[in-house]
């Protein structure tokens, strides 16, 4: 993912500093042309969002600013980031977001109240308010994935275990078979092969994903006739 803006809170000791509400850690990073990184610097970070932070690959000077609210009226945006909740709204990357009822949902995207640590792409337009209205929001393509065979269903939790990575359906996911159509929890087997896109979180039994779209891969076998059962974890 890629974010710009202005660093906050750095922190050398632990090498890290925030951009837009977002932590990113900036060990072992290329930094070419040298970079003068200080609190207020201007930055263009390009790297990996794992959970909630941002892991560095490159680092370069000569962000484009966004302009003040006056230039950028009507100026087409594209922002990636966690959805965070605040006082005045949600934003990403540091820029408000509004999502009216003509917004496009991909990637099983629905509601107008996305949930806050959401990993998202928006594509919207500067308003005169000063905040960005949404036209597309779609899932951003993070640790948040995994894709294979399901090794494992355990009804009563809601969980899948694909690849050794546990999944956690919940009400808001969604589920898309291959022609395609939504599928119940029931519809699901040990073997099917899923593609997911969701979230990384920890609870007390270690890290899962939390599953926001998941589809049935083209080449899973049809099955006309279920000779097996769920498996229990």
């Amino acid at each position: 993912m890629k974010i710009t803006g202005t660093v906050r809170e750095l922190d050398p000791a632990s090498q890290t500093f925030s951009i837009g509400g977002m932590l990113v850690h900036y060990s072992g990073t290329s930094f070419s042309p040298p970079v003068d990184l200080i609190n207020g610097a201007l930055l263009d970070v390009a790297g990996h969002l794992i959970g909630n932070t941002v892991f560095a690959r490159e680092i370069v000077t000569g962000g484009v600013p966004t302009g003040s609210a006056a230039t950028r009226v009507g100026r087409s945006v594209r922002l990636e980031g966690l959805i965070m909740q605040t006082a005045v709204g949600p934003m990403i990357n540091g820029a408000r977001i509004r999502l009216p009822d003509d917004t496009d949902y991909r990637d099983g995207l629905v509601g107008s109240d996305p949930e806050p640590g959401l990993p998202v792409i928006v594509h919207g337009t500067w308003s005169a308010e000063g905040d960005v209205v949404v036209a597309e929001i779609s899932a951003l393509k993070s640790d948040g994935s995994v894709s294979g065979p399901v090794a494992q269903i355990d009804s009563t939790l809601q969980e899948l275990l694909i690849n050794d990575v546990r999944v956690q359906i919940t009400a808001r996911t969604v589920m898309i078979g291959a022609e395609p159509d939504i599928l119940p929890f029931s519809a699901l087997w040990v073997g099917d092969v899923l593609g997911v896109i969701g979230v990384r979180r920890e609870d007390p039994r270690g890290t899962y994903l939390d599953a926001i779209r998941i589809a049935r891969g083209v080449g899973m076998k049809k099955r006309d006739n279920h000779s097996g059962c769920p498996s229990a974890a």
